[in-house]
């Protein structure tokens, strides 16, 4: 599932089985931080520093999150490939 693939990576290393069954409310902000990221620099189309702008954040900030948000991606769809 891609919110277990997301809350796997970066500094989110929460394993599902050790989650209460709503998670922890500060896991699913940072995916849904990763989700907006991905809105806004795949379907908004907005670079890194418009997307931190729109985020009220550093660039750095959505460079590092948007590496997260890709890899989890890329796992879940090389893993969902086959």
């Amino acid at each position: 599932m891609l919110t277990n693939t997301l809350m796997a990576t970066g500094t989110l290393t929460v394993s599902s089985s050790h989650r209460s069954r709503d998670g922890d409310p500060d896991d699913w902000k940072m995916i849904a931080f990763l989700f907006r990221i991905v809105e806004l620099r795949c379907f908004a189309g907005l670079s890194v520093e418009e997307t931190a702008e729109v985020l009220d954040c550093s660039a750095r900030t959505v460079k590092r999150d948007w590496r997260k948000a890709r890899a989890s991606l890329y796992r879940e769809l090389a893993s969902s490939a086959g």
